[in-house]
């Protein structure tokens, strides 16, 4: 009966995992893509969304790399590049118009941030367009 037991708290565990993040309200599904037309657009990072936290390096380390990240309740969303290397980037799903921004911001995309010497806080603020309130599992980012 203890096996049972923690091979059912192991379980929930895994699924916690695999499922990832409880979320009880607006979702905005996000897709950023690092341009593939420059050798350079690529960064070693961290890039970051505030609220959210690191964004994984596999979404900026080389040109033409794709992630998508689900955010949750969030009404506009702050991109951050933390190091002095730039990152050209284009972003897809439900976003919603430039809101604000410290640095340059190309119209259409794709834009770039670019670290700065001193403080490495380049950003640029988004209005999310959410989906439908709902109640679901979403995959860890």
């Amino acid at each position: 009966m203890k096996r049972l037991a923690v091979l059912l708290f192991q379980l929930v565990l895994s699924a916690n995992s695999a499922f990832g993040t409880i979320c009880n309200g607006n979702t905005s599904t996000i897709t950023f893509t690092t341009d593939s037309a420059n050798s350079s657009a690529g960064t070693i990072g961290p890039a970051s969304i505030d609220g959210y936290g690191n964004l994984s390096s596999s979404c900026y380390n080389v040109p033409g790399a794709t992630c998508e990240v689900v955010l949750c309740d969030m009404d506009s969303m702050t991109v951050r590049m933390g190091s002095q290397n730039g990152w050209k980037f284009t972003i897809t799903g439900d976003i919603g118009e430039l809101l604000a921004s410290e640095g340059g911001h190309d119209v259409p995309f794709p834009t770039w941030l670019d670290g700065n010497t001193n403080s490495n806080s380049e950003w640029q603020t988004y209005n999310l367009l959410n989906a439908v309130p709902n109640i679901s599992l979403l995959p860890d980012a």
